[in-house]
């Protein structure tokens, strides 16, 4: 699906957004109607800011949430190379904003954000913003400077009309900047295939609109036993299946995935996630990463140094339950 499910742990100052849930401590923002590309999604570890509507769901496990968010902005830091064409590490913000996120639209409005920098580097390196992506007339920014510390961007960004959506990525880095004493190494993840143990279509479905711990799961709704999955290689996304019919015992290839390309220093290694659900019944499914109902929904792992797992070696993994296995390799590439 290509739907955003998020729970935020909010700062101090929006604690009070996050109200009910028993012991839930987090935000849980949502939107939906297939409106939420899955390559623009953040990744957890973000710094993110989300804007929408913020309502209380009485539907289940009653909490505030912010359903359907309208604005996604998150922020990291990562290697991109410089107007000179020389690596250095940048803060990233990406934002996506969208006036039907689902079933409620929400008018877009300017949004003003407040981004630090990442630490100055060597030299007389002068602080400088870039738009990567989107309608670059619709940013501006001021930066702001203190001595010892680093730069402050406030941005704003302008929706390109109220009834609509669009896509911004900005780069905050620095001009003139000496040269990195270690510089990163491109690399360029390929995912070979997936082998299915167990389709799943056993486990236990929940009833739509009933609780999980019903005492007669055979009773859900059927769902269409396809499955959804996702992967996350450092900070990008790649659709692996999208509803795809697969049966125990089957191997999927994955030759029309994207390669992932990484830039990362010798010292870095390798993280990679998966997510995803096997849709057995319309409401919840079952979930890849635990092989059932019940969370986690994400299952993530150190590969190992990106420099040992080079060049063309296949790597392997299997979840704990054992439903499947994704074969990859990384290799060297170009600058």
């Amino acid at each position: 699906s290509h739907d955003l499910l998020l729970d935020v742990e909010v700062d101090q100052e929006s604690a009070w957004l996050a109200v009910g849930g028993g012991a839930w401590t987090l935000l849980h923002v949502e939107a939906e109607a297939g409106a939420f590309p899955v390559e623009y999604r953040p990744v957890p570890g973000d710094r993110v800011t989300v804007a929408g509507r913020w309502v209380f769901d009485c539907g289940h496990d009653p909490r505030t949430e912010v359903h359907p968010a309208a604005v996604v902005a998150s922020e990291y830091e990562d290697w991109r190379a410089d107007i000179a064409g020389m690596p250095q590490r940048v803060k990233i913000l990406q934002v996506w904003m969208n006036s039907a996120p689902g079933m409620v639209g929400v008018p877009l409005a300017p949004l003003d954000l407040r981004v630090d920098f990442p630490s100055r580097p060597r030299g007389q390196a002068d602080p400088l913003v870039q738009v990567a992506v989107g309608p670059s007339a619709a940013v501006t920014w001021t930066i702001q400077s203190e001595p010892g510390s680093p730069p402050v961007a406030r941005v704003r960004i302008e929706p390109p009309e109220p009834d609509g959506s669009a896509y911004f990525e900005i780069v905050l880095g620095y001009e003139g900047a000496a040269p990195t004493r270690n510089p990163p190494a491109a690399y360029a993840v390929a995912f070979d295939r997936i082998m299915v143990h167990d389709d799943l279509r056993r486990k236990a479905r929940n009833t739509t609109g009933v609780p999980l711990d019903l005492a007669w799961p055979q009773l859900g709704f059927p769902g269409t036993g396809r499955w959804v999955m996702q992967a996350i290689v450092n900070h990008s996304w790649r659709s692996l299946l999208d509803f795809a019919a697969v049966e125990s015992g089957g191997t999927y290839s994955l030759a029309d995935v994207p390669p992932v390309p990484v830039l990362a220093a010798s010292s870095e290694r390798l993280s990679l996630s998966i997510t995803g659900y096997a849709e057995n019944d319309p409401s919840d499914g079952v979930e890849l990463t635990s092989g059932g109902t019940h969370r986690p929904n994400m299952v993530t792992w150190d590969a190992g140094w990106l420099a040992d797992l080079c060049c063309g070696k296949v790597q392997t993994f299997t979840p704990d339950h054992g439903a499947w296995t994704l074969s990859y390799t990384v290799n060297r590439a170009a600058p």
